[in-house]
Order: structure tokens, then sequence, then C-alpha cells
């Protein structure tokens, strides 16, 4: 709703400037002051909070004063008060200047010393969009994302692959055409808003809060440690199908995790200390889809029998060999990228299922031969990697990649100045 009202604001042309700022539930003061300063065009160079808040205020005074620009300031997801002289406001607003402010809860309005004559109530969800937002599978799945965070697309593909929510689809880009179709529907139907990153959507935090309510629905859950501890926000007897874990400073990780039915496992930003129990993996059985991002330990999975889509995204790896993922006979989806590994080993051809493989941003990387050749299954791969150090290509690499091109639904490569260069790909 939020996004079709700044639209039409937009269309109508009422104001110059629209400077919207997404507050969420732990917000940042300087932060916020940045991007207000940013969107005006006018960065902030101190560096004091109280001297950022002034100079903001100078800066709206005289552009108030100059009379020739409109400018209205959207504050979404309002947690808790917000103090407007924080932000170099006062009340009441400079000529020129109104103020739009969303929250759950109206005492925050009133505390912002917004008029109660000027607060709206919007109601709840009609039944028709609980509906679709309770009985879509890529919903559930933006659900796995952290609050007010972007959400790629590519994602949500790759997971929904993993999951096997696409039965009746046969392949990688049909899956993406798919899941590009779903989420502009969610979009019009504004449970997802679009994103200034490309590629990419958010879930409003309140839409969020709703899917990962229905856990007798969706049983999953989303859950970030601040305390160095999951003990107390995982139910031992919850039967917990997809989790997200953010780890944070969290040096030790719980020895009583047990989750049989776990279907989808997501962690992200752990300690280079953080500790996993030998026999991790043990229980998972079930699971379909991992993935970690910004880990730094030796979590590589191995004979993980219904294991569908492994993505290990900019994750510090032991050694970085990745030999023991080929037992992992089932993959059809996996992600390397920025992962830093220096080579790509012949075992890896035991992946006979695999269809998407993607490697970018692992720089100087060695290529055993045999590898493509054996890669029997592959529709997509993916080797950029925007730096000086590209892959190192033998002869036999751009024999087999050019075979292999053939099959490939899509290719990403990057130019390189050794003498091997596959020709006719």
């Amino acid at each position: 709703m939020m996004e079709q009202l700044e639209k039409a604001v937009e269309d109508k042309k009422t104001f110059e400037w629209i400077v919207k700022v997404t507050i969420g539930k732990n917000h940042n003061q300087v932060d916020i002051q940045t991007t207000i300063a940013e969107r005006i065009g006018e960065p902030l160079s101190e560096k004091d909070k109280d001297t950022r808040a002034d100079r903001l205020k100078e800066r709206f005074q005289r552009i108030s004063e100059e009379g020739k620009k409109k400018i209205l300031i959207i504050l979404d997801d309002v947690w808790e008060k917000i103090n407007l002289k924080d932000i170099g406001l006062s009340s009441p607003l400079p000529n020129g200047f109104k103020l739009l402010l969303t929250s759950r809860e109206e005492d925050i309005c009133t505390q912002t010393d917004i008029e109660t004559s000027l607060i709206f109530k919007i109601g709840v969800l009609k039944e028709e969009e609980a509906k679709k937002l309770k009985n879509g599978t890529t919903r559930f799945t933006c659900g796995l994302f952290l609050e007010d965070s972007n959400i790629q697309k590519e994602d949500l593909q790759r997971y929904g692959w993993g999951l096997n929510f696409y039965q009746s689809v046969r392949t990688i880009a049909g899956a993406r055409r798919r899941v590009n179709t779903c989420v502009n529907k969610l979009i019009r139907s504004n449970l997802l808003i679009k994103s200034d990153c490309e590629g990419s959507v958010k879930m409003h935090d309140l839409v969020r809060d709703f899917v990962l309510s229905k856990f007798s629905v969706v049983k999953q859950a989303s859950i970030v440690s601040h305390d160095n501890n999951f003990s107390d926000l995982l139910e031992e007897d919850e039967s917990y199908e997809r989790l997200l874990l953010k780890c944070g400073s969290m040096l030790e990780f719980p020895t009583h995790f047990n989750h049989k039915n776990l279907k989808l496992l997501k962690l992200m930003d752990g300690d280079k200390l953080l500790k996993f129990p030998e026999d991790f993996y043990t229980s998972m059985k079930k699971l379909e889809v991992l993935s970690y991002m910004n880990m730094h330990q030796r979590l590589l999975p191995q004979c993980m029998t219904n294991l569908r889509a492994l993505c290990l995204r900019s994750c510090s790896l032991v050694d970085n060999d990745v030999s023991i993922l080929g037992d992992l006979i089932s993959l059809e989806v996996l992600n390397l990228a920025g992962c830093g590994i220096h080579k790509l080993p012949s075992k890896l051809g035991n992946l006979k299922r695999l269809k998407l493989l993607d490697l970018s941003g692992c720089v100087s990387l060695y290529i055993d031969d045999g590898v493509f050749e054996n890669l029997n299954q592959l529709e997509e791969l993916y080797m950029g990697v925007c730096q000086e150090s590209c892959i190192r290509f033998s002869d036999t690499n751009c024999d087999e990649l050019k075979i292999l091109s053939r099959k490939l639904f899509a290719l990403e490569l990057e130019f390189f100045n050794n003498k091997a260069q596959p020709v006719n790909v």
C-alpha cells in the first residue's frame, strides 16, 4: 500500500522531493540521518548525532525559506517513538514540508506529536488476500529472509527448486519464470514490495509476521541470536520444516539441535569462533535445501540422500576443498558464489543430476579435467568473477565446455587472458 501511495504522490507531482525512510524494529539514528541527507542531495560529514541533526534542521529551514521545493518525508514501519528533532524537524513542520508516518501502534503516532485528527487507521488484510498469503509457497519462502532485507528472486527460485515446489516444471528456467510471475502477483496484491536492489523484492514486516505466525501451516521460523544462544528461542518439540537462524556472536551451537523434519536450513553471519557439534547433520535425514551465508566453519555435509540444493555464499571453507560434495548425488543446485575455492575437483563430476552450478566470484579457479564432461544434466553455469583473477581454463576444460554449452540454457563467464580459450561456445 505504501508503494502505491508513494507512486500516486509522484504521479500527481505535488512534491518536488519524496524522502522515504524505512525505520524498522531496530533503527539507527545515524543511518536515518544519512538516508534523509542523501535523498535531498546534501550528504552529512559530521559525526556527532546532535550536530548532524542541527545541520539537517538548517538545511530544511533554508529550503523552506527559499520556498522553491515542497518535500514529503515518509517514515515507514516505525516501531517506537521518533523524536523529530533527531532528524532536523520540529512541530509544526517548516513551510512546504509534510510528514507521513506509518506504524502498527497508534500510540507511536501520538507520541511523535501527530495530531489525533490526522491519524488514519488501516484495516487488516481482506479474507481473499489472507487466503492468498496463507496458501502460497513463494510467500512462505519470503519469510525466511531477515526483516527489511532484500529478497533475491534467484534465491526464491533455487530454494523452491530444492523444496520441489515446481513439480510440473521441467527446467530451471521454467521455474524462474514461475517465480517471477508469482512475485509480480504478490507485488500487485501489496504482499511484496519492489526493492531498489535489482533482481530483489522486500516483504513488509507485517506480512512477514503473518507468514511466520502461521506455524501450523508453514512450520517455519526465523530466529536471530542476540544473546549468543538459540536455546530459549528454539522449541525442541516443534516440528520445524524450515528454519532461518542468524548466528551473530554466538560461539557454540546448541548440542540439542534435533529437528528431524527439517527440509530447509538457512544459517548466516556466524562468528569465526563458532563451534558446531560433531553430529550436527545426523538427524537431518529429510533435509532438501541447505543454505549458508557468511559462515566460517567447515560445515560441508556428506551422504545426505535427499539434499537437492546447497547454497554456500561468501563462506570460508577450510582448505578450500569441496571434494566431499561429490557424495551428494541427489544435488541439483550448487551455489559456491564468493566462497574463494581454488579448485573444482573431479569428484564433483559425480553430481549427475546437477542442473545449476554457480561459481561466481571464485577467482583464480582451477577446474579438474572431466568435471564438465560428466555434468550431463547441467542447464545453467555461472562463472563470472568481475576481477582480474580469472578462471584458469585448460585445453581440456575448453573442449568440454564447448560440448556442454550446446545443452545449456544459461552460461556466464569472463573473458580471460590465458592461452586456452573455448571456441564456438
